[in-house]
């Protein structure tokens, strides 16, 4: 399920593309290609999701091989053991939803063996999973440890993935962390009666209106840059224009078309959001400085009232209502 902030920032990169990389880069254009990026995310959900059926398969092929050596270890078979009959695992795999979603996508590992035996065989010996073998085998711990197996050892404790990850795709290279928190939050909203049917994947918008607002962010802001760049320059007005960080000055027309166009965002949603998109994506000092012209140009359009908001608008910063 895809994010504001990342809508946003998806928004900012078809944005930054359309004007300083593709100068023959049209709406249209600029449009189809936010609607990949966004498909893409979807997509490596999925992907991710698909990663546990992987593990599975490979813990129970080393699991065989284990079992049937003429010199048995146990302590080698039980972890093999213990993953392939997650029951978690098990339960998800019944989900008619991930199929359907799978197979539109085109989803498989077949050409990454290599990174699920690596993944797996370092799970395995993370101490997420040493403090697993000592509790019993029922669905709530099975439950916790594949959250575990995403929210904390692929987010934290398995750099390469993101590696791979950007290499599978141009459009995974900096959704990896979103992804994996999706694939937590999809684990735990498994029940183990749950049939079927009833086990979803998530979509790929939290709101029906989702896409319509990224994209007309990314139109509006398209084909009225100049005007929004008016209101920009009296507060950088010492600034050499030329020598101000591209993304930077899209970040401030992003957030003037939020604030002139959305009333039902409040002003204070959006400079948040957007200082924190450039503590990301910018120079070091960049948000400071976007903080800083924000305020001065919701000052500047309330008192002009340009800035019409259902909730939380002007008097946030003014102390004195938009209407």
């Amino acid at each position: 399920m895809i994010s504001r902030r990342l809508l946003r920032i998806k928004v900012l990169q078809t944005y930054y593309s359309h004007q300083f990389v593709n100068d023959k880069y049209d709406v249209t254009t600029a449009t189809k290609e936010l609607n990949k990026h966004i498909s893409q995310f979807h997509r490596q959900y999925i992907m991710l999701l698909d990663l546990m059926s992987e593990v599975k398969k490979y813990a129970e092929r080393k699991y065989d091989i284990e079992v049937n050596k003429f010199i048995q270890n146990k302590d080698r078979e039980i972890p093999y053991l213990k993953l392939f009959k997650n029951k978690l695992i098990s339960k998800f795999l019944e989900s008619d939803s991930f199929h359907n979603y799978k197979k539109n996508y085109g989803i498989g590992w077949a050409q990454y063996q290599d990174l699920v035996k690596e993944i797996t065989n370092e799970f395995i010996k993370s101490e997420i999973f040493d403090k697993y073998l000592n509790k019993e085998q029922n669905f709530e711990n099975d439950q916790q440890l594949i959250r575990a197996f995403y929210d904390t050892f692929l987010l934290k404790e398995f750099p390469e993935l993101y590696q791979s990850m950007e290499e599978m795709s141009i459009y995974w290279a900096d959704t990896t962390d979103y992804a994996l928190k999706n694939c937590a939050k999809t684990v735990m909203i498994i029940n183990e009666d749950d049939f079927a049917e009833d086990i979803q994947v998530l979509p790929v918008y939290k709101q029906k209106d989702d896409l319509d607002f990224a994209i007309s962010l990314l139109q509006y802001t398209i084909n009225n840059q100049d005007k929004l760049f008016e209101h920009i320059k009296p507060f950088i007005s010492q600034w050499d224009f030329d020598r101000l960080f591209k993304l930077d000055t899209i970040i401030l027309q992003l957030a003037i078309t939020e604030f002139l166009e959305y009333p039902t965002i409040p002003l204070l949603a959006t400079v948040d959001e957007y200082v924190e998109i450039a503590k990301e994506y910018c120079t070091d000092k960049s948000w400071s400085f976007i903080n800083g012209v924000l305020d001065r140009i919701i000052h500047h359009l309330c008192q002009q009232n340009k800035i019409k908001k259902i909730k939380d608008g002007c008097e946030k910063f003014t102390g004195k209502s938009e209407n």
